[in-house]
């Protein structure tokens, strides 16, 4: 006799197999206009559904649990000789990251891996996959080669990957990753100021469209005074280009509210100094749970949330924020 829970899991099971074959997509060229017929996926998840992010949990639960029960994996070192042992990372677009003390420590999960994505029916894409191998801060030219002969190959000293949207290698590329957000946030608002946009709606959709393209980067990438000023600049600049913005307007109506006569623009640098607070507050909170977030606020003295301090750094007053050494990073 099934119990409640079981007949519940097979019957979202066979629910899930009927549904994965109605999955269907077509293809078109915007070059010269073709469409294909209906095409069925036959393997895979199929990007949009609903229940996709749930199944990919559910595949990769038990490789998360296979690893972490291993002994492999680099310590983080925090305060009062505390440390947590951390060997992968998984998310759903940006894939697995395996993280390992020593390269035999990495080739011995890779090992896992294999085996495990050849029993549920996953293949490795070789074009996002790479190795680094660091010794006393030296990258070393060190693949891996996979069971069927295909090679991974190692990372050069110049290459950098992306994971989570943030470019790094042996440290987060903060300059380069500035400089990509930069040159992205000024194509989006070049292409919001070409419509037909009336004021309030273009600046609603900069905004959106624009300023969000730098939010996720707060608390991660080290964003200086002057480089947040710039920003604020640009956007006032490429405005007047397009006569969207009289050149001798006052400079700070343009971030004050609709409702109070300004133009409503957000307010970058108070948008960093929030999201870094709440951030701050996360970590903090979870640190009195989670012993990777204690972990995490005892070693943190680097990055721009400086969780090690105990004091909020960050209370509204623009004099208040770290002025970062931008020719340093």
């Amino acid at each position: 006799m099934l119990t409640t829970r079981k007949r519940s899991i097979l019957f979202f099971m066979n629910g899930s197999s009927h549904a994965m074959t109605t999955w269907q997509t077509r293809i078109y060229c915007h070059e010269t206009a073709i469409t294909t017929d209906q095409m069925p996926i036959r393997r895979g998840l199929f990007q949009g559904d609903s229940l996709s992010p749930l199944w990919f949990c559910i595949a990769m639960n038990p490789l998360s649990h296979r690893l972490n029960s291993t002994s492999y994996g680099y310590n983080i070192k925090g305060g009062n000789g505390r440390d947590f042992k951390i060997n992968h990372t998984i998310h759903g677009r940006s894939g697995r990251k395996l993280i390992g003390a020593t390269k035999n420590q990495l080739d011995q999960m890779l090992k896992i891996v294999e085996g495990f994505s050849v029993d549920i029916g996953m293949e490795f894409g070789l074009d996002k996959c790479r190795t680094v191998n660091i010794v006393k801060g030296q990258m070393q030219q060190c693949g891996f080669e996979l069971q069927d002969g295909r090679y991974i190959e190692p990372m050069g000293k110049e290459d950098t990957y992306k994971y989570l949207g943030v470019k790094q290698t042996q440290r987060i590329v903060h300059g380069a990753m500035k400089a990509e957000l930069t040159e992205e946030f000024r194509r989006r608002i070049r292409l919001l100021t070409k419509t037909k946009l009336n004021s309030k709606n273009l600046f609603k959709a900069i905004n959106t469209f624009a300023v969000s393209v730098l939010g996720y980067s707060f608390g991660i990438i080290k964003w200086s005074n002057t480089d947040i000023a710039n920003l604020e600049r640009k956007v006032r600049t490429l405005l007047t280009r397009e006569h969207k913005h009289h050149p001798r307007s006052a400079v700070e109506r343009t971030t004050v509210p609709r409702r109070l006569g300004g133009r409503g623009l957000t307010d970058i640098a108070k948008q960093q100094d929030q999201q870094i607070r709440n951030l701050r507050r996360y970590f903090h909170m979870k640190a009195n749970i989670s012993e990777l977030h204690r972990i995490i606020c005892d070693a943190d003295n680097f990055t721009p949330l400086l969780l090690r301090e105990q004091r909020s750094l960050y209370t509204g007053d623009m004099r208040m924020r770290p002025t970062w050494n931008t020719s340093t990073i």
